[in-house]
């Protein structure tokens, strides 16, 4: 986009990402609270989600810098809110598969993160109460159309130009060799989310407890294989750095909502005490170049998440003392 802004307008590129990731930045946040609230039908839950998204350190860091990793994460959190929109309780309509898979196509044109959208796509239809055949029909569509303006574009740019996105990983792997986690690149991943991670294990472990008590289980289960398909995979592409591993966001966040639900009406404050902390020790870690900031941030959130649990009993029990 911002070439072809530049290229008919003679508008520098620069602006034209500025532009885009603007748009994307604040459209990101009604894309997520729309999503959330598909799941949970709680106004609560999907504002959670939205602040937790937006205090993530790669979303914090790179949002509005001259890259499209903003325009990758807006194309892959739509294409899961138009799946959910559209097959959630409702029939398959086979042009429906095709609008959202040539979505995440065109997306992939922008940045490839938005590959998550037709990861989850595939996941829910899967775990679809539908005939094998019939599922079998529907990702052929789904990935059909997901690949016709995917690899298209890159034939031609790859024709024309000697550039596309499989040259691009063909070059990465012959000059570092293959990659996968290690104790070096670990931290990128733990680098998504940060101390929000404490509250991601909390949720997936309630959930996972008594998914029935659950609304809309298929969802969170969808969820769940797209991230475990994602993180195995993505090393193959092969960059393990935060703001490309950023684009599981999705899968982590439903599940970060669960855990701050844990604390009910402090659901607010762990989320935002969460994201501050994630922020000041991101810019602690750019600006002083301090070592070990990441374990004592989690030390950090943990003392704290004590502290309010200790909190929430005891106004719990004085409740109860004073009912009784």
């Amino acid at each position: 986009m911002p070439g072809l802004i530049e290229y008919l307008f003679a508008i520098s590129a620069k602006y034209g990402f500025l532009l885009q990731n603007i748009f994307a930045y604040f459209g990101l946040g009604f894309i997520i609270y729309k999503t959330v609230y598909l799941i949970t039908k709680n106004f609560r839950q999907s504002l959670l989600a939205v602040f937790a998204y937006y205090m993530c350190n790669p979303f914090v860091v790179y949002s509005l810098f001259y890259l499209v990793d903003t325009v990758g994460w807006f194309f892959g959190f739509t294409a899961i809110y138009l799946t959910l929109k559209f097959f959630q309780n409702k029939e398959i309509e086979l042009k429906k598969i095709m609008l959202v898979s040539f979505f995440v196509g065109i997306g992939m044109l922008c940045k490839e993160s938005a590959i998550v959208g037709i990861i989850f796509l595939l996941a829910f239809l899967v775990l679809r109460k539908e005939p094998i055949r019939k599922k079998l029909g529907f990702i052929f569509l789904a990935g059909s159309f997901f690949l016709i303006p995917f690899l298209l574009s890159n034939l031609i740019t790859q024709y024309y130009f000697g550039v596309s996105v499989f040259q691009r990983v063909h070059e990465q792997l012959v000059s570092e060799g293959k990659l996968f986690y290690n104790g070096n690149n670990i931290q990128q991943l733990y680098r998504i989310m940060d101390v929000y991670w404490v509250l991601f294990f909390m949720g997936l472990w309630r959930f996972l407890k008594k998914p029935m008590q659950v609304k809309n289980t298929k969802t969170y289960f969808s969820f769940i294989i797209m991230l475990g398909f994602a993180l195995v995979t993505m090393p193959i592409y092969p960059f393990i750095v935060d703001r490309i591993l950023f684009m599981i966001a999705p899968a982590l966040i439903v599940f970060v909502v669960l855990g701050a639900e844990y604390f009910k009406g402090y659901s607010y404050l762990v989320i935002i005490i969460g994201g501050i902390i994630n922020i000041v020790i991101t810019w602690i870690i750019y600006r002083y170049n301090l070592t070990g900031m990441l374990r004592n941030g989690l030390f950090l959130y943990g003392f704290v998440l004590l502290i309010v649990e200790i909190w929430r009993r005891r106004k719990y029990n004085r409740l109860n003392l004073i009912d009784s």
